[in-house]
């Protein structure tokens, strides 16, 4: 277990794991036109935590797993960019896989089958607990305010669908 130091992000480790995993699995299959996006998704996500002027203390490693990770793709930027920060010799970085695991997850709530939002909610969550959740929510009152609910059908950490 990793020793939590001041100013440790779990979110920025989470995301770099997320897309280490996303960049392995798309350089296996070849797929560079995805690996293109991702490199972008990740320059967007670090490029906000920069010009909030947020300073971690495993900003700089999180990075530089970025920066290594992009080797195969575009070389030369990524040795310029590891050369300012002073990684010279670098192996390709380990993801650690207690960041893969989703807690939360979206669920679509239709209403005789056309989509009428999207809750978030702890993933596994039982039928009946989101069916309190959804039916407590304000947003979907004017949907099934004044309906009775014949069937529902619920495909778990998916969807659920109300027949009224």
């Amino acid at each position: 277990m990793m020793k939590k130091k001041d100013n440790y992000s779990e979110e920025i480790s989470k995301f770099t794991n997320q897309y280490l995993n996303k960049i392995e699995r798309n350089l296996s299959n070849f797929q560079y036109n995805v690996i293109i996006a991702n490199i972008y998704e990740a320059y967007s996500f670090y490029s906000n935590i920069i010009k909030n002027n947020k300073n971690y203390s495993n900003l700089v490693e999180e990075y530089s797993k970025f920066l290594i990770s992009i080797t195969p793709v575009v070389p030369h930027l990524s040795s310029e960019c590891l050369g300012q920060i002073n990684i010279n010799n670098f192996k390709w970085p380990q993801i650690e896989e207690k960041f893969l695991i989703e807690e939360d997850v979206n669920i679509v709530v239709q209403i005789n089958g056309k989509k009428r939002g999207i809750i978030n909610t702890k993933k596994d969550i039982s039928e009946e607990k989101l069916m309190k959740l959804i039916l407590d929510s304000k947003s979907f009152d004017k949907f099934l305010k004044g309906n009775k609910i014949k069937k529902n059908i619920y495909v778990k950490n998916r969807l659920i669908n109300f027949l009224v």
